[in-house]
């Protein structure tokens, strides 16, 4: 297994706080089957060293809005570790860090590191996004 390091300086947050501060905008948000593929905007995307990060508020066609993180891996092909996973989600505005109901492992990833409030998936060879594990968390906001 390949270690990619996690460089969290002012710089990295200011591109994170770039990111969802244009994804915040109810203008920006994601609605699918009505906007274009996020991953393909750089206003939704920001690469955190090895980490590539695409970041949205989507809403849900019932209208509540969702936070929405994909991350993959630049190089290598593997997937993001599920550390660098929460420490990142954090950085993208998730909350709840740090309260694990369990820890095991679970298939596909080698525990179950995060939040019950937080959902997940891991997608192998996406179109947009290659290997990459999906977060989401609900808000309070609604559209």
């Amino acid at each position: 297994m390949t270690m990619v390091a996690l460089e969290l300086s002012p710089r990295i947050r200011q591109r994170v706080a770039r990111v969802v501060n244009f994804a915040r905008n109810p203008a920006n948000w994601y609605r699918p089957h009505d906007s274009s593929v996020p991953g393909f905007d750089r206003r939704f995307r920001c690469a955190i060293g090895d980490h590539r990060c695409v970041f949205t508020y989507t809403v849900h066609p019932e209208g509540k809005v969702f936070r929405h993180l994909s991350i993959s891996l630049l190089r290598g092909g593997g997937f993001p570790q599920p550390l660098a996973t929460e420490v990142i989600a954090v950085l993208f505005g998730f909350t709840d860090s740090g309260q694990h109901p369990e820890r095991g492992f679970d298939g596909v990833i080698p525990w179950k590191a995060f939040p019950a409030s937080w959902g997940y998936t891991v997608k192998r060879n996406d179109p947009t996004d290659g290997n990459c594990v999906v977060v989401v968390q609900a808000t309070d906001l609604h559209e």
